[in-house]
């Protein structure tokens, strides 16, 4: 097996070359989860792995609690599926709170602070109320609850870890917040190390070939207990070394077929984001093209499993504009692919898109 075979394998494993499910929940489920802070993009990313999705159709996933968006992963937004969402927070947000204790400490959020704050979130969002960021913080504010320097940030994400709020549907263009128990109803507890296992499998269902490295950057949690996981699921994955790293693959692998084709990932796609080496799908030489150093990672162009460009897309009131930044030049059958591909990014916007 050689690098090439890794980057058509993660095509594959990621549903960006092949797609086999219908519903937007599955997909997600699968990944276990999706980055989401750039709302747009995250749409874009579900939608990609959905055959002929349209962004109305993954707002209609979130507004049927489907999908869920809520601070998951190295305290950042993500997509979870909505029956994963009650045993994945509860796995990660011990070790996030305790990451973040400074934070709090630095704002005087203590715990009293933090109850008599949920206390008065849990009665305004109260039998199916949503209600926006501003919102919120004007209630905090008249309970005597300052929202100012980066609190009700920090108030609004603890309350996100400990299970009382997610997201809910938009009010226009403006988030809101919904109680996490009404949106979605408790499940049953997982202990920690079973759910931890868990949670190495999706990664390494859905991203593999990957590397214990990868799956400690993904997860958050420390090397000892990703080993520890990895264990717990070494009847269905095995290490294969290839290119002098040692990698982590199903013991079935699917015949994946290597097939030309190019895609338009969305910023922070897990194509890229999913792994602490990126070096495997693009060349040293241009990930500050793709990565910047203040954490943003930009929409790519993968030309046969390697990001070999990127790209912007600005509205229009008919339209599109989307420009390609291709690093090398490409073929011309590589550029007619290129067309297809805006094509279908097109009818996920329900709006032509012009190259430009």
């Amino acid at each position: 097996m050689t690098l090439s075979d890794v980057k058509y394998l993660r095509l594959h494993n990621q549903l960006i070359s092949q797609q086999p499910y219908a519903d937007a929940g599955d997909v997600v489920a699968a990944l276990g989860a999706m980055q989401a802070q750039d709302y747009a993009a995250a749409k874009w990313a579900v939608g990609l792995r959905l055959p002929g999705a349209t962004d109305e159709v993954i707002e209609a996933a979130i507004a049927q609690k489907t999908i869920v968006r809520t601070w998951a992963l190295r305290g950042t937004l993500h997509f979870l599926a909505a029956a994963d969402i009650h045993w994945i927070l509860s796995l990660i947000a011990p070790r996030l709170n305790t990451l973040h204790a400074g934070h709090y400490k630095r704002l005087e959020l203590d715990q009293a602070i933090l109850s008599k704050s949920f206390s008065t979130i849990e009665k305004a969002l109260r039998n199916g109320k949503q209600l926006t960021r501003t919102e919120i913080a004007a209630i905090l504010n008249k309970k005597g609850i300052a929202t100012n320097d980066l609190r009700v940030n920090f108030i609004l994400l603890r309350a996100s870890l400990d299970k009382l709020i997610c997201f809910g549907e938009r009010n226009g263009k403006q988030f809101t917040h919904a109680l996490l128990d009404e949106w979605v109803p408790p499940a049953k507890p997982i202990e920690k190390a079973e759910a931890l296992a868990m949670l190495a499998e999706r990664y390494l269902s859905s991203h593999a070939p990957a590397t214990l490295k990868d799956f400690v950057w993904w997860s958050g949690f420390p090397l000892t207990e990703v080993k520890a996981a990895f264990v717990m699921v070494n009847d269905k994955f095995e290490e294969k070394t290839i290119g002098g790293n040692v990698y982590w693959l199903p013991k079935k692998l699917a015949d994946v077929k290597k097939k030309p084709s190019i895609h338009l990932l969305p910023a922070f796609d897990e194509y890229l984001l999913g792994y602490a080496d990126r070096t495997t799908v693009v060349d040293e030489k241009y990930i500050k093209h793709i990565a910047t150093n203040n954490g943003i990672f930009n929409p790519t162009i993968v030309i046969n499993g390697h990001i070999d460009g990127n790209w912007k897309r600005t509205l229009k009131k008919d339209k599109v504009l989307l420009e390609p930044n291709i690093f090398e030049t490409i073929s011309k059958s590589n550029q007619s692919a290129l067309k297809t591909a805006a094509k279908r990014f097109g009818v996920f916007l329900n709006t032509p898109v012009e190259l430009v």
